[in-house]
């Protein structure tokens, strides 16, 4: 008796026919999530190779990683959303093209924003000239 019950239980597990997934689609609603999950982690890390905007701008010093992060937080989160929103309602190469689509027109822009951070904080750092009057004036015998 067992066996009968072991045996049309595993029948219909081994009958997935019936039930039709789009891995793509469902690869994608998992990316959205995830850089929906990962943008809200960004701005709260600490500097470090592994996880967040590490480019080698963002890694001069903290107040640059910590620009570049927050703005790759907003970033990453706004990216998701569209991402989850257009695998909802698009299929199979559709849905790949268009969160691939959405994907690379954001990481130049997260990319350059790192860039401009680090030269504005670069340019802050300078010091300024020093101008003639605040020069010691030598005294010519």
């Amino acid at each position: 008796m067992t066996a009968f019950f072991l045996y049309t239980d595993l029948k219909k597990v081994e009958d997935l026919s019936a039930v039709s997934v789009d891995v793509s689609r469902l690869v994608f609603i998992l990316l959205g999530i995830f850089l929906i999950a990962i943008g809200n982690i960004m701005p709260k890390i600490r500097r470090n190779a592994v996880l967040g905007l590490g480019t080698k701008w963002s890694m001069k010093n903290e107040k640059t990683w910590k620009k570049s992060q927050r703005f790759g937080g907003i970033s990453f989160m706004a990216v998701g959303l569209p991402i989850i929103l257009i695998c909802c309602f698009t299929k199979g190469l559709a849905c790949v093209l268009w969160s691939m689509g959405i994907l690379l027109l954001s990481l130049p822009i997260d990319i350059y924003y790192t860039y401009k951070v680090a030269k504005e904080d670069r340019t802050d750092q300078k010091p300024k000239a020093k101008r003639s009057e605040d020069r010691p004036r030598s005294s010519a015998p």
